[in-house]
């Protein structure tokens, strides 16, 4: 398992425009699905999530998620990752819950 960890913040807006200004602010707009409970919106900081794709570039690492400000902590796979194809740069990402206690094929 890998030592990253990514303090995340709620989504309160959604919608095009909304995800355009998110983006326009250092976040990337993404999802957390799986493990058996409701999808949550959240926003993701573009510089943290960028270096931690860059470390672990040839594997598909288990790491934690924290929401800011509580004590809610979830570990987490990349599901899907959406990018510009002109600049590079991340639009979306979508994590897949994982229970620790559980052998995930991936």
């Amino acid at each position: 398992m890998s030592d990253f960890n990514l303090i995340v913040e709620e989504r309160e807006t959604f919608g095009k425009n909304a995800n355009r200004r998110l983006r326009a602010s250092g976040n990337i707009p993404a999802v957390v699905y799986g493990g058996g409970r409701d999808a949550a919106s959240i926003q993701v900081p573009a510089r943290r999530f960028a270096r931690m794709q860059r470390q672990t570039a040839d594997e598909n690492p288990v790491f934690l998620l924290q929401l800011a400000g509580t004590d809610k902590q979830r570990h987490v796979m990349i599901k899907e990752l959406s990018t510009d194809p002109v600049t590079g740069e991340y639009i979306h990402t979508d994590f897949h819950r994982v229970d620790m206690s559980q052998e995930v094929a991936v």
